[in-house]
């Protein structure tokens, strides 16, 4: 088995390990402090469960690399030491030991800004964790000592604080005041060629009977009297912080969408660029036997630049982005590539033939007309609702709705008069603007 420290260095950190458990812990319960493990890279990472990661079979059968972070979630960082024991439960899924990162051991060249999530910007050499401090000059520094022992199914490693903005105070500080929003360990896990599809625990070990061999927080750098009997038993359990293990899902099943993507609509002569936010924020999807919301927001590779007045519109056109995830191709309702859907059309064309004239002022009076005596009406002239909501989008001039009575709009005579009087402005060699017409 690969170790980092040295076997006298681990026996140092055992002792060191045993008299850092304080007589009595300020952590009340589990509650006032969790330790989460986070898959960051390597898969598909839920936004609303990031300690779960899903590795389709066939990059399983590859062999891959999960990259994952450590993060204390605390109100305050009254913290002295914190030990943690991690253990893969497949012997085929394996922790990296070239791969440890601490503030310590992963540095920059040169310093490089970073950004808090109130907009502070700070200024470091090393990769910013979560126990850590800016000084007077915006930068930053780091909070503590990492002694890890990495074996291969197994990762154990003590975070023991060595300063404090405070020089009569013992505790560490969360860079920010934000404890979850920096790691504060970070490293891989190698997952071997040919590992079956199933799911899979990186758990944190606890064990009250040996408290050293276990994960556990303390706020206290008082060392105990070894000669008490149940020193380290009677007030473990208030030192067992709360704890998020990773999940890591193979499986063979693609992502598929429980209901399909709201398809976007937009004018010919929007200059406005393609964006995800055009989308609806999630969609409902179903993997590896999960329901799970995909944020839209994840899918901005799939975004190319430009906007719809970039394009030359003849006809009401489509532009279709394919879904993927990690690599994977999403699938739709029907078992088909799900794609989120652009369409795109003059302002105007009512009837979507590709021109605005007076035939889409008199087809959109029709529309109005019909509509009021509660009869059926068509401004596509077709049976496809995609072609009539986009009919509708392009036609109702003052509310751009796709659909009847959205936003409180009706199509109507006024709808029909704006169009009337672009066609007559343009006919004239003028270059109306819609936005005019609305006055």
């Amino acid at each position: 088995m690969k170790k980092i420290i040295s076997g006298m260095a681990a026996f140092i950190l055992c002792g060191s390990l045993l008299n850092a458990l304080p007589v009595g812990a300020e952590y009340a319960s589990s509650q006032d402090f969790t330790v989460s493990l986070r898959a960051l890279s390597g898969g598909y990472i839920p936004a609303e469960n990031p300690n779960r990661i899903y590795i389709s079979s066939q990059d399983a059968q590859n062999g891959t690399t999960v990259h994952f972070g450590t993060y204390a979630e605390a109100e305050y960082p009254d913290i002295v030491i914190l030990t943690l024991l991690m253990q893969s439960e497949n012997e085929h899924i394996k922790f990296d030991h070239d791969s440890f990162h601490s503030p310590s051991s992963r540095f920059y060249d040169a310093a490089q800004e970073f950004t808090l999530p109130d907009g502070t910007a700070f200024y470091t050499n090393f990769k910013p964790y979560c126990f850590g401090r800016l000084n007077s000059s915006g930068n930053y520094t780091v909070g503590g000592t990492f002694l890890p022992i990495i074996e291969e199914n197994q990762f154990k490693v003590q975070w023991m604080y060595s300063y404090s903005s405070d020089p009569n105070s013992k505790t560490a500080a969360f860079l920010g005041g934000i404890s979850d929003y920096f790691s504060f360990i970070e490293f891989d896990m190698q997952i071997d060629s040919g590992t079956e599809p199933g799911r899979y625990f990186i758990n944190f070990l606890t064990n009250e009977e040996y408290p050293d061999q276990a994960t556990c927080v303390s706020s206290n750098a008082d060392t105990p009297n070894p000669e008490q009997e149940g020193t380290f038993i009677t007030h473990y359990a208030d030192m067992i912080p709360a704890l998020k293990p990773a999940e890591i899902i193979i499986t063979d099943d693609p992502p598929m969408l429980e209901a399909d993507p709201v398809p976007c609509f937009r004018f010919a002569e929007d200059s406005t660029p393609f964006s995800v936010q055009d989308f609806q924020e999630q969609l409902p999807l179903s993997y590896g036997g999960d329901s799970l919301l995909l944020n839209t927001s994840d899918l901005l590779d799939t975004f190319e630049a430009g906007s719809p007045s970039d394009l030359s519109i003849t006809t009401p056109q489509e532009r279709r982005l394919p879904l993927t995830l990690s690599g994977v191709d999403v699938q739709d309702t029907q078992g088909n590539p799900a794609e989120l859907e652009y369409h795109i059309g003059l302002k105007g064309d009512a009837n979507l033939d590709g021109q605005v004239n007076a035939r889409d002022a008199a087809q959109v009076l029709v529309y109005a007309t019909q509509k009021g005596l509660a009869k059926e009406a068509s401004l596509s002239g077709t049976s496809d609702p995609i072609s009539e909501r986009l009919a509708y989008f392009l036609a109702d001039i003052d509310g751009e709705s796709v659909n009847e009575g959205e936003d409180g709009s009706l199509l109507n005579a006024t709808d029909a008069a704006r169009i009337l009087k672009y066609v007559t402005l343009r006919g004239s060699d003028q270059e109306p603007d819609w936005n005019d017409l609305k006055n």
